[in-house]
């Protein structure tokens, strides 16, 4: 698993980090789609998980949505927190709450499909359309506030 994670994670950043840093002026127009492109993806590594799993979705337990739920609810609030701690500025603190609270579901999923079984990527598939819901309603309400 640990080469998995390397592939998966750790060259494709290095490769990006040095191909922003080569061409810097030339990709700027073309980062503005790799968010969308990551919710894509994101969206199709979720549809892939339910549709292996369609025979078992309804075992789902509540236990483990409410699992979901407080890992999401507790990692914004503790990253949220940790920015408080180390007294960062209320955006640096909102920024540090959406990537603590959201984390990489979409790797996890991928991992347990991958090196276990596509049941154990549901919570992961269910973690990653949860925090989707969760940031963006954060993300208005914070938005409706004035600037900070």
């Amino acid at each position: 698993m640990f080469l998995s994670i390397i592939k998966m994670v750790i060259i494709p950043l290095l490769l990006g980090l040095g191909v922003r840093h080569m061409l810097k002026e030339r990709i700027r127009g073309a980062t503005k789609v790799f968010p969308a492109l990551s919710a894509i993806f994101i969206a199709f590594i979720c549809g892939l998980v339910v549709a292996l799993n369609k025979d078992y979705l309804a075992r789902i337990t509540v236990l483990i949505f409410a699992a979901v739920f407080l890992h999401n609810l507790l990692g914004l609030v503790f990253g949220y927190a940790a920015g408080r701690l180390y007294r960062f500025d209320r955006k640096r603190c909102r920024t540090l709450a959406f990537e603590v609270g959201m984390q990489n579901a979409g790797l996890g999923a991928v991992l347990s499909l991958k090196h276990f079984s596509p049941q154990a990527a549901i919570p992961n598939a269910l973690f990653a359309t949860w925090c989707i819901v969760t940031a963006s309603l954060l993300a208005e309400a914070w938005g409706r506030e004035k600037e900070l």
